[in-house]
């Protein structure tokens, strides 16, 4: 479609070229060219003023591509994934219902009936480790609320409400396959890391041999082990202390990254496809003892600080990373630490990962445990591309030289898609978003909120925002103003024509500092928590900065 054709009645033309139409004599219509086109008269013209209907949607498991086909041309860059929900049945709720929040990003631009978008790696993870969701086309059902996406009209017309069944329903049948795995042989784990999520309680660790090459007669096959992992995209294999020994053991086998590899047969684990008629779990890729998989990293007893787990509590910002013995806390670098939302970045070129600038120790000099108190700007960031808002999306890597232990011994690195480390213990954050200042600027007639954390721009409601004098004289704001900041503590709301001429309309309101105050409802805006908060009310507070009405 074209963005820009026909959308208002000053820019609509027509021109025709020969032989478009006869008259009853058979005499073709003049041809009226480019530059003289005929414009449009004012009452000829109705602009476009209905929201675009949703009319079907397909959903592909087994690449994660959802489709949504709409009655008219949509533009893709206005869709609020948010308001888009995969669910177990229609709105007539039952006991077993699921419901699941599509979250961003979603990667697509078009400009198009149809929308068509890969599902983050979030979403993904959800929709497949759910119970009695998107399993079938039975359980297949996508709720669109109003405004989820604009049409190209001008004004844009948002969306309408919709509740549809599953059109094209693609069965998942492609097995999962193991992309890297670590060993670490301190702690007697195998890391595997799979390129779809696979069901943990399938793990059957006598489907995996532990080789030293290719046909090679060194190997071993495990008779136990066991994981503690959630169905993920990333398990965690705890070797029996049985198979551990006998592979010590073995002076040829496991001990570096040359003679580490391993098969795995189909019986090792599966992906958690439902059994239905129509579908059964897909096994594990087989790799062959004539091709056995090489590890990407081995951690052996070389005497390096290892990072065994780390926890997270988002309520406070706080970092706790427990290493395997005492670290010189001076030669720790911030840096060094990145948090991401997924095991794999490399896999899933979609998911957030941020690296830490700064942060201060709550901890007591040199520890084996450090506690962090993480950087506001950091936690903010965090926050904002919704990184860790579950213990599902709370990834850590560490790189090497991050830190040293007391005989100057640099740390054992994490890498991203190898051994990144899931958060050990979470807590979401549960606090409520507070306004700390704001400024009004009637030049440029925007009001900028700053919030003490990321906050959800789409979220905003700016009727339940309220400027007043202090006294007598209050005025809230109307839908026309908004916001097109981006998740964060700072929102800059654009004033409408209308908001702004009743504000400057008022001579004992916000003329200046001491005139300007405003009160802000729960009802405002939320933060990024997976379940939000809404944010904290406030009735009088005064603007930090303001700027008088400057323009002629």
């Amino acid at each position: 479609a074209l963005r820009m054709l026909a959308k208002q009645q000053s820019d609509t033309v027509i021109s025709i070229t020969d032989f478009v139409v006869q008259d009853m004599e058979q005499y073709f219509a003049v041809n009226i060219s480019n530059s003289s086109a005929l414009p449009i008269l004012p009452g000829d013209y109705i602009p476009d003023m209905t929201g675009p209907m949703l009319i079907a949607f397909d959903l592909d498991a087994d690449t994660g591509v959802l489709t949504l086909e709409f009655d008219e041309t949509v533009d893709a860059d206005t869709l609020r994934i948010r308001r888009l929900f995969l669910r177990s049945d229609d709105l007539n709720i039952t006991v077993n219902y699921t419901e699941y929040q599509l979250r961003g990003p979603y990667g697509t631009t078009t400009v198009s009936p149809i929308v068509e978008f890969e599902l983050s790696p979030a979403n993904i993870l959800a929709i497949k480790t759910l119970p009695n969701l998107a399993t079938t086309p039975n359980n297949t059902y996508l709720l669109l609320r109003e405004d989820t996406i604009l049409d190209t009209a001008l004004p844009p017309n948002g969306a309408m409400m919709e509740l549809l069944q599953v059109r094209n329903y693609t069965y998942d049948e492609t097995g999962p396959s193991i992309l890297t795995f670590a060993v670490d042989l301190t702690a007697g784990t195998v890391i595997l890391n799979f390129d779809e999520p696979v069901l943990a309680s399938s793990l059957n660790a006598t489907g995996l041999t532990a080789i030293a090459g290719p046909n090679s007669t060194s190997f071993h096959t495990l008779t136990g082990g066991y994981t503690d992992s959630l169905d993920d995209f990333q398990i965690v294999l705890v070797l029996s202390n049985d198979d551990f020994n006998v592979i010590k053991q073995m002076e040829d086998l496991w001990t570096d990254i040359n003679n580490t590899f391993i098969s795995v047969e189909p019986h090792f684990i599966t992906d958690p496809t439902v059994l239905t008629e129509e579908s059964q779990p897909n096994p594990v890729m087989e790799i062959t003892f004539e091709e056995p998989l090489q590890a990407s990293f081995v951690i052996n007893d070389t005497g390096m600080p290892i990072l065994d787990s780390f926890e997270l509590d988002l309520n406070t910002g706080i970092l706790i990373l427990h290493f395997s013995e005492t670290i010189n806390i001076t030669t720790f670098n911030f840096s060094g630490i990145t948090l991401q939302e997924v095991s794999n970045t490399m896999l899933m070129p979609l998911a957030n990962s941020y690296t830490l600038t700064n942060g201060t120790f709550l901890s007591d000099g040199d520890v084996p445990d450090v506690i962090i108190r993480l950087d506001r700007d950091d936690l903010n960031a965090i926050k904002a591309m919704e990184i860790a808002n579950s213990n599902r999306t709370a990834y850590l890597i560490i790189e090497a030289d991050t830190v040293r232990d007391q005989m100057d011994n640099p740390n054992a690195p994490r890498f991203d898609g190898i051994n990144a480390l899931r958060v050990a213990m979470y807590l979401s954050d549960m606090s409520s978003p507070q306004l700390e200042r704001f400024d009004l600027n009637l030049t440029s007639d925007t009001l900028t909120l700053y919030f003490d954390e990321s906050v959800r721009v789409s979220t905003l409601d700016v009727t339940e925002i309220a400027i007043h004098n202090n006294n007598t004289i209050t005025y809230f704001l109307t839908n026309g103003s908004f916001s097109d900041s981006p998740d964060g503590p700072t929102v800059v709301i654009e004033l409408s024509e209308f908001d702004r001429n009743n504000i400057k309309r008022e001579l004992d309101l916000a003329t200046n500092l001491n005139n300007t105050y405003l009160s802000i409802s729960s009802l405002a805006i939320e933060d990024m928590a997976l379940i939000s908060n809404d944010v904290s009310d406030i009735d009088d507070l005064q603007v930090d900065e303001f700027s008088e009405d400057l323009a002629p």
